[in-house]
């Protein structure tokens, strides 16, 4: 620890002595000679008051969103004497309206001494920049939520209390449906293509209904180009349901597949499947892929 620095002023006093008007040769009076002086001793300034400054933080330049992260805070106290220090963290999302605040107990800081804190873990739940700063006037540091990022049929769970899965792709050439007559054809997309298939399950963990989403607010993918869902006029055989938006009953799972007409170059390792959504509170997306 650095001790408080003071400031000292001496003054040097000198003695005056009298002369006698007497023979010199008598040499000084008594009382004279047992004078002596005596410097007046001076008090040191009150140093400054404590005052304490947000010198650096710790936090990662991007969260996946769904993933907590802490924040590590150093505060140097710039001032001239020892004291407690405490103030408020806030974390404000993209739409600043949603914060998140928590109070930083710093403890006793000596003068140009420094004391790192971590708090946390916070949750990121919104896609966009997050503001991370302690006090009104400490700097203002960015954390980025990016789209979280999941395996072939883990589920994501979504803010309103749903469970979101998606399969890893079928690729296929052609797929089987009944014809007219009850007779078995095979159907290929135009161009050079191939189809791919996902089967995306929503399971409600909530106490009340949610609605699913359709088939239409999930894209694949693959080499930098992104596919829209593709519309079959024939249901696959053997493949069961195609995914329908609509009410989840509490406890309730609905299923269903996607399809998709891809470029016949694909594999099942190029390919990611994304669903975002946006809601009053912000923006949500999230990834499948075999990466995860």
């Amino acid at each position: 620890m650095h001790s408080n620095r003071r400031r000292f002023l001496s003054l040097a006093a000198a003695a005056a002595v009298a002369g006698c008007t007497g023979d010199e040769s008598e040499g000084e009076t008594a009382d004279q000679a047992g004078a002596t002086t005596t410097a007046t001793p001076t008090s040191s300034p009150t140093p400054a008051p404590a005052a304490f400054d947000i010198t650096s933080y710790d936090v990662p330049d991007r969260v996946e969103i769904g993933e907590s992260a802490t924040v590590s805070v150093t505060a140097e106290n710039v001032g001239g004497q020892p004291s407690e220090f405490a103030a408020s963290l806030l974390i404000e999302a993209p739409d600043g309206n949603k914060n998140e605040s928590v109070e930083v107990s710093f403890g006793r800081i000596e003068p140009d001494e420094s004391a790192t804190v971590e708090v946390g873990p916070f949750s990121f739940v919104y896609l966009g920049p997050h503001s991370v700063r302690v006090g009104g006037q400490s700097p203002t540091v960015i954390v980025q939520a990016v789209p979280a990022s999941s395996t072939w049929e883990t589920a994501y769970r979504v803010p309103r209390g749903y469970d979101l899965t998606v399969s890893e792709p079928s690729l296929q050439d052609t797929f089987a449906y009944e014809g007219g007559y009850d007779d078995i054809e095979r159907r290929g997309p135009s161009g050079d293509r191939q189809w791919a298939f996902v089967d995306v399950s929503v399971t409600n963990q909530a106490d009340t209904a949610v609605s699913a989403p359709s088939a239409d607010d999930f894209v694949l993918v693959g080499a930098d180009t992104k596919y829209d869902s593709y519309a079959l006029a024939d249901d696959p055989i053997n493949k069961g349901e195609r995914l329908r938006s609509g009410n989840v009953p509490p406890g309730e799972t609905r299923s269903g597949w996607v399809s998709y007409a891809i470029a016949t170059d694909l594999a099942v390792g190029d390919i990611d499947v994304r669903w975002s959504t946006t809601t009053r509170s912000g923006e949500i997306a999230v990834r499948w892929s075999s990466r995860g």
